[in-house]
């Protein structure tokens, strides 16, 4: 299927989703609105990316509780984008897949990595860790675009 015709027939089949150009593919549940990129639609592996986050918009993806979560929805959305890629006669690319979910494990490693002593921290809260190790605890940016940057706190009372 050609480009255009599977962007046309993506938006005809789900009309309750808004899909519109930006620099980036993503997904925002609260304009309930897929973006996708037009300069790498014309590719299929843009295309196959648009289904990814298409996967997030059909399975209600709203919102990330922790680090898990989010890795359990990439999962789950390169999943459903397997699932629609028959429907759109667009070839699967398990690399892909498999290279974006890596680039979210080494963020999440990052992330993770205690500030003090470089020993994996646990999660105990959306943005702090704590590292059983040494108990240093630390904030990070949920921002993925953005550097890591693992700042001290103090240890709650």
């Amino acid at each position: 299927m050609p480009q255009n015709s599977t962007l046309q027939q993506i938006k005809s089949d789900f009309t309750d989703l808004n899909f519109s150009a930006a620099d980036e593919f993503r997904w925002s549940p609260e304009e309930k609105t897929v973006y996708f990129n037009p300069e790498f639609i014309g590719e299929e592996n843009g295309r196959l990316i648009l289904l990814h986050e298409l996967g997030h918009a059909l399975l209600d993806h709203n919102s990330i509780e922790n680090d898990v979560d989010l890795l359990k929805k990439e999962v789950a959305a390169w999943e459903k984008a397997r699932e629609l890629c028959e429907r759109y006669a667009i070839t699967f690319n398990d690399d892909l897949a498999e290279n974006c979910l890596d680039s979210y494990r080494l963020w999440l490693d990052k992330r993770s990595t205690c500030i003090e002593c470089e020993q994996t921290g646990y999660q105990n809260h959306e943005l702090h860790y704590t590292c059983l190790n040494c108990q240093a605890f630390w904030k990070v940016s949920f921002d993925q675009k953005k550097r890591v940057c693992r700042v001290p706190t103090k240890q709650k009372a």
